[in-house]
């Protein structure tokens, strides 16, 4: 009988035990799904963010292999799908090869780079401006894996600073060509833009008329003369004007 209650007793012991450890196992189970379930909402989340951002996402090899893309980037690229813009080579993009070789210079050297312009072709061969900033991913042997990063595209931007350009260009072309003399002048009566025509009629360089006050120049005094237009104007509020002899 002895041998028996010990028997029996080990058994509810052992059975105590199991009943423990399956205990054990079912909260660990429910603790994997639970990270399962979080990893997988996280990987929604980032999935979501990435292809909803109005910003063009990408990731690519150091050869220019394109391995993703989010769909900012596909419109941008004016391409109709992901498997046709993941065929192409990020080297061939660009327009001036010199660019693409600064930018991986840039990148290796430092890992980063940010607000890179260069002028690139898109999928249906429209020239673009872009303005790239990326960053270098490496394996634990520090080798370069991809690089991943983003692109905005700033043509409009470039044809604004162009035609502004141009319009400078144009005043300044106008400024330097009429035979009138035309100074734009500070409150100090100091010279901040003179065209040719005065720095001929005075007889010295643009440069050396810049930052020296009209009434030195034309008049040879220390101080604004009555007659100079300005100094009514500033008394008098309304256009004035004199004439020099």
């Amino acid at each position: 009988m002895k041998d028996e209650e010990k028997t029996r007793e080990k058994l509810i012991d052992e059975l105590v035990e199991l009943r423990q450890r399956n205990a054990e196992l079912e909260k660990s189970e429910i603790k994997h799904k639970q990270a399962e379930e979080a990893l997988r909402e996280a990987k929604d989340s980032l999935h979501s963010l990435f292809e909803g951002i109005p910003v063009g996402l990408y990731r690519s090899t150091p050869e220019g292999k394109r391995l993703d893309a989010n769909q900012a980037l596909l419109k941008m690229a004016r391409c109709p799908n992901r498997k046709a813009f993941l065929k192409g080579n990020i080297v061939d993009d660009y327009v001036n090869p010199e660019d693409r070789k600064k930018w991986q210079t840039q990148m290796e050297l430092k890992g980063v780079v940010r607000g890179f312009e260069a002028q690139c072709r898109r999928h249906d061969g429209k020239l673009i401006w872009i303005r790239d900033s990326a960053r270098t991913v490496r394996n634990s042997e520090g080798r370069i894996q991809y690089y991943e990063g983003a692109v905005e595209d700033i043509t409009k931007r470039k044809q604004t600073e162009e035609a502004l350009k141009n319009a400078s260009a144009d005043w300044q072309s106008t400024f330097n060509s009429t035979e009138d003399l035309i100074m734009l002048l500070d409150k100090k009566f100091k010279i901040i833009r003179a065209n040719l025509s005065t720095a001929r009629f005075i007889g010295l360089d643009i440069n050396e008329i810049l930052g020296k006050t009209c009434y030195q120049l034309f008049h040879k005094k220390k101080a604004p003369p009555d007659i100079c237009p300005l100094k009514k104007m500033k008394q008098t509020k309304k256009h004035e004007e004199a004439e020099l002899y």
